[in-house]
C-alpha cells in the first residue's frame, strides 16, 4: 500500500512540522487497516503519561483515527493511541457522546504500537 503525507495544520493551508506523519490504508471483507509513521526526531521528549485505565490520553502525545460513515455526520467514531498503545475509543451517536479507554484485546478494533529511532509506529485493524 502506497505512503501518503503532506498534511497542513487545521484550518489553513500552511505545510506542516518537517518531519512529516505518515499513513497507509487498505481493506479487506474483514477490517479496514490502517498503518501510521509518526516521524519523531526526539522520541525522549514523547508524552505518555495517562495512567492504564485513563480517559486522559489528551495530554499525551497520540494519533488519532476519525471514522464516519454517514453522509449527515451524525455518527462517528474517534480512535486514539499513544505510544506506549494505550486506547480511547469515542462514539459519537445521536449527538450523544461515550469516552472510554479501551485496552485493544477489549475493543472492536486492535491496535499495535512499535518504537523507532526517528518515530513511532500505530498499526490498525478495525471492524
Amino acid at each position: 500500500m502506497p505512503w501518503q503525507t503532506g498534511f497542513v495544520f487545521v484550518g489553513g493551508d500552511e505545510v506542516g512540522p518537517p518531519f512529516q506523519t505518515q499513513f497507509a490504508m487498505l481493506w479487506d471483507d474483514q477490517c479496514l487497516y490502517v498503518a501510521i509513521r509518526a516521524l519523531e526526531p526526539e522520541m525522549g521528549r514523547l508524552v505518555t503519561r495517562a495512567p492504564r485505565g485513563s480517559n486522559d490520553l489528551f495530554r499525551d502525545d497520540r494519533i488519532e483515527v476519525s471514522l464516519c460513515s454517514e453522509a449527515d455526520r451524525s455518527h462517528w467514531r474517534r480512535l486514539v493511541v499513544n505510544p506506549v498503545g494505550r486506547a480511547l475509543d469515542f462514539t459519537y451517536a445521536e449527538k450523544k457522546i461515550s469516552v472510554r479507554q479501551v485496552m485493544p484485546e477489549a475493543a472492536p478494533w486492535r491496535c499495535a504500537c512499535s518504537s523507532r529511532a526517528l518515530g513511532w509506529e500505530v498499526a490498525l485493524a478495525i471492524r
